[in-house]
């Protein structure tokens, strides 16, 4: 469905077929996938995707559902595209002000809470709503609720497993639920791969990677690149064991190659460690299917992370 204020940015309930009928999802456009799981208890919403008008029409399509259950939102980090939309939650203040259309508790980590108030998030709302006035409604609204490691929500007749899993973003969240196998993986898994900001990032998202594969899922929701089963996480794995092979004879034969990586074009990196379309390939993802996305760009910022890392750790 699409919503007055954004032609360009239709919300669109999708079916997983086979999978558990609790969990429903919605495509927001292009930008990123969010989901909601009806428990017993609860209707909860996991992220609020870029602005309240793409959360609001999510939240009317589940209208049905909310009789009887608590909404409650968890969020898997604070980027932009996952929780912009909080303000259809927020609670009525203590002075009166007026609340979200569905007041509701927001749950996330302690830093996601941080960077949701901090000086950094209203500098790229600032900076977003100058160039889009889509994001004209948009209010920061952090957790109310926030947590360190893992934290453990009673549905009723599911159980929900937080787990802090960093890399990615230092505040990221993916939220496991053992009973149905089901990982919800937010932006820590993607597909063909998900993005490294820094080489000090890099050995923290692969370890989170290895974490995840350890906990035998049987189904497993990502926020961008569709819904997949457990080999993405393998197929990600795989992905930056390439990048660390070939980025490690890049510099046996140019060692000042990580020195010089910053400064570089992609192309000139692709040729000197693996080219971006070979990499694809590597992942199952044909170049027409990946022509709208940005993983060049994701492949690049993997690149220089990869020899950043080799170079701090001597390779």
């Amino acid at each position: 469905m699409s919503t007055p204020a954004e032609p360009d940015r239709a919300v669109v309930p999708f079916t997983l077929p086979g999978w558990d009928q609790r969990l429903h999802g919605f495509h927001c456009g292009d930008e990123v996938d969010v989901f909601a799981l009806i428990t017993q208890r609860y209707l909860i919403f996991l992220d609020t995707s870029a602005t309240p008008e793409q959360m609001s029409a999510v939240v009317a399509a589940l209208q049905p559902e909310r009789a009887g259950r608590q909404p409650l939102v968890i969020l898997t980090h604070a980027d932009y595209d996952h929780a912009w939309g909080n303000a259809v939650f927020a609670p009525v203040a203590s002075d009166g002000a007026s609340g979200g259309a569905l007041p509701a508790p927001i749950i996330g980590h302690a830093l996601t809470r941080e960077r949701l108030r901090s000086a950094e998030a209203a500098e790229e709302l600032a900076r977003r709503l100058a160039e889009q006035p889509r994001f004209a409604s948009v209010r920061l609204i952090a957790p109310d609720i926030a947590y360190t490691e893992r934290l453990v929500i009673d549905g009723g007749d599911l159980t929900l497993e937080l787990l802090h899993t960093p890399g990615h973003t230092p505040d990221h969240t993916v939220v496991w639920i053992p009973s149905l196998r089901l990982l919800l993986a937010g932006d820590a898994v993607e597909r063909p791969w998900p993005y490294v900001h820094s080489a000090d990032d890099l050995p923290t998202l692969r370890a989170t990677l290895a974490r995840l594969a350890a906990l035998g899922a049987e189904r497993i929701a990502v926020c961008h690149g569709g819904v997949s089963d457990p080999a993405l996480i393998a197929a990600n794995r795989a992905y930056f064991d390439l990048l660390e092979e070939r980025c490690h004879a890049a510099l046996a034969r140019t060692p000042t190659l990580a020195a010089q990586a910053g400064d570089l074009p992609g192309e000139e990196l692709e040729a000197a460690t693996i080219p971006y379309a070979e990499a694809l390939q590597q992942a199952g993802v044909s170049s027409d299917e990946a022509q709208s996305w940005s993983y060049d760009a994701f492949h690049h910022a993997a690149l220089r992370a990869t020899l950043g890392w080799l170079a701090q750790s001597g390779g």
